[in-house]
Order: structure tokens, then sequence, then C-alpha cells
């Protein structure tokens, strides 16, 4: 073998074993940095009382839209992901799944349905739902969405609690 060809297989072998030791200081980092945020005054909460916090977060008007409001789905799912304490918290909850916002994408509600695991429902129909009527200007895709919707709450029509509607009824 000559001398390049041998150099070229140090510096892989040696690369490889940097990139060990790299692997395993992320690894501690990771730890350490998740043991920091456990020393946070937020995390000293109980989480019953976090969870509490999650329950309450209020309906909020949506910046580009004054006549629609922001679901408080939408904030539990953001708080689900700040940490990993509070996304097993979340998705461990299945209260704060009971009211699935239909302003969002059919995967979605079937997702928070999911995580309602067997908790009764609380359905909502938004003014997006129904105050725009179906129309042949709609696309075949806008259609289907809606016709996934109402798939996804009757499949649980045994779980529904209630059902309410905001808009204007024709």
């Amino acid at each position: 073998l000559d001398e390049p060809h041998i150099q070229t297989r140090i510096g892989s072998m040696l690369a490889m074993e940097i990139d060990h030791h790299l692997g395993q200081l992320a690894g501690i980092v990771r730890t350490l940095n998740s043991r920091k945020k456990e020393l946070s005054p937020i995390s000293m909460l109980p989480v019953e009382l976090l969870l509490g916090i999650f329950l309450r977060l209020p309906a909020r008007l949506n910046p580009w839209s004054s006549r629609r409001l922001i679901h408080p789905n939408a904030d539990r799912l953001h708080v689900s992901q700040v940490c990993r304490a509070w996304r097993d918290l979340c998705v461990g909850s299945p209260v704060l799944w009971t009211d699935p916002s239909f302003d969002v994408h059919p995967d979605l509600i079937e997702e928070m349905i999911r995580r309602s695991q067997e908790t009764p429902l609380n359905i909502h129909l938004s003014r997006m739902i129904i105050d725009t009527p179906l129309s042949r200007t709609h696309s075949h895709d806008q259609i289907s969405r809606r016709t996934e919707l109402v798939k996804g709450v009757l499949k649980n029509a045994e779980r529904i609690s209630t059902i309410t509607a905001e808009g204007a009824w024709h």
C-alpha cells in the first residue's frame, strides 16, 4: 500500500472516531439542558396547575381576520411544542382535546379526537364552516375537506356531548 492511501484511511478512521465523540457530547449537552430546564420556576409547578392553565387558554381574535377567532386548541398545540415535559403532559391529557376545532386540517381533527381518548366531545361549528356555502366555485379539495371533517366527527358520534354552531343560518 502506498503512503497517501494509508494516510487517507487513518484520516477516515480519525474522522469516524471524532464523529462518535461528538455524538456522545451532543447527548450529554441535551441531558444537561434538560436538567437545567427542570430547575426553572415554571417547571416547579404541579402538573395539575399547569394542566389547569392550558385548559383555560382563551379563544382569541385572529390578527389577520377580524371575523375569526383562534381556537384555544391552536395554543394548546403551541404549548405542547415548548418542551418535552409540556408535550408529554398535553398529549397525555385527554381533557385538552375534547373540543376539536373545525378551522384546521382534517388530519389534525382526527388527531385531536384520538388524543381525547374516550372523553366526551364538545363540537363547535365555526362561522367558516357554516357561513361558507359549497358552490361551483369551491375546489374539489375544499369540498373533500368538509366531507372529511364530517366523517371524522360521525365516527365518534356516541361520544358527542354538545354541538354548538356559530354563524347565520339561512
